[in-house]
């Protein structure tokens, strides 16, 4: 006698489903103590992502883009690292950097303060690209950069549009940019890039 096997998602459905968070509920645990310390996390449409450890170039990125960002716009918006903002109520993600308005006083900040959310990736390129930035576009946040550490350019995205940015602008090295916000005021951002020394002759 032959059997047939039922598809085990047949005997789950209606019964066993995930659980999504809403971002109280996540601000409620992560206050809890519940993360192991030191454990960076954020919220993406109600999933609760662990950040992975910092490498060297990505380092290096944050700590000199700290001090450009800050030299440069620091009279014009609050140059913030590693900050959660609201962008929806089951996402709350953490740009390595977000510029906000001068009247944001809220924590965290909620999308409509945020003139400018900043990534840098190595690693998380993917990530950032397909998951995060879906998110910064759907909350209407103007613009987003993505640094990218793998193929040595800066990406910037405008005219959010749903989940989508309509304009991609590929920035090679050497060519400054400056933010929708700050029209006028450039930023050297590829000297954020890791340098190598070239090898020596012989």
């Amino acid at each position: 006698m032959t059997a047939m096997l039922e598809k085990p998602e047949s005997k789950l459905q209606g019964i066993a489903e995930p659980h999504r968070f809403t971002g109280l509920e996540y601000r409620r645990i992560a206050e809890s103590g519940v993360f192991p310390a030191g454990q960076r996390t954020e919220l993406i449409r109600g999933e609760i992502y662990f950040m992975s450890a910092m490498g060297a170039a990505h380092y290096k990125a944050i700590k000199i883009l700290t001090r450009l960002l800050s030299e440069r716009y620091s009279s014009l918006a609050f140059v913030v690292p590693q900050a959660p903002i609201i962008v929806w109520d089951d996402s709350e993600p953490e740009p390595d950097f977000v510029l906000l308005t001068l009247e944001s006083d809220a924590h965290p900040a909620p999308a409509r303060d945020v003139l400018l959310a900043i990534e840098v990736s190595d690693s998380t390129l993917k990530y950032d690209q397909h998951k995060k930035l879906p998110e910064y576009a759907r909350s209407g946040i103007p613009e987003t950069w993505i640094l990218n550490l793998i193929e040595g350019q800066l990406e910037v995205y405008r005219q959010p549009d749903g989940e989508q940015y309509l304009q991609l602008q590929i920035v090679k090295p050497q060519n400054s940019i400056a933010p929708l916000f700050a029209p006028e005021v450039t930023l050297e951002w590829w000297t954020a890039l890791e340098t190598r020394e070239a090898p020596a002759d012989g």
